[in-house]
């Protein structure tokens, strides 16, 4: 079964009514005020608003039998079979309590990781989620690698400690 997880629509709605309500007033005042340049960039700014919006409304991650799908417009885009995931773990945000969590996916013969961020699974939701990957590589979870590990930059599996289940990634 597949199951596909979406963004919440909050964020996009918010971000497409602001730019569209910057991009409607600089087109309409654009020809009777002197200050087109203000105008242009309160419309050019309309527009990455629209941009953002837009890129959230697409922004779709998939899971099925065969792996794992992020699809995002710009980057952060992965597909990954679930033979591929060396190890994955969850990152609860631990500067403050409103960082939203992340599942970070280490990937065999790929040196950047994949990440699934919580605002990108919002419906039908984080732990939702977390639950559909448990069900087909709960073996291969770690527990959160530190900032030290690997002098600060993305650790290898290799420099990983001990997972919660007592594995070695």
């Amino acid at each position: 079964m597949r199951t596909i997880y979406r963004a919440d629509g909050v964020r996009p709605a918010f971000c497409l009514v602001l730019g569209g309500s910057c991009v409607a007033s600089a087109w309409t005042n654009i020809a009777a005020v002197e200050e087109r340049t203000a105008l242009v960039f309160v419309g050019l700014l309309g527009g990455v608003f629209i941009g953002v919006g837009v890129c959230i409304l697409l922004t779709r991650v998939a899971i099925d039998g065969s792996g794992l799908a992020k699809r995002a417009p710009f980057a952060g885009s992965f597909r990954a079979s679930w033979d591929e995931i060396e190890c994955w773990w969850v990152e609860r945000g631990c500067l403050d309590p409103e960082t939203l969590p992340q599942a970070c996916f280490r990937l065999r013969g790929r040196r950047r990781r994949g990440v699934v961020y919580a605002a990108d699974v919002c419906r039908p939701g984080f732990e939702a989620f977390l639950e559909d990957v448990r069900a087909h590589v709960a073996d291969r979870e770690t527990t959160e690698p530190s900032a030290t590990a690997g002098g600060g930059r993305d650790p290898g599996c290799s420099e990983i400690t001990v997972t919660q289940r007592g594995h070695r990634c």
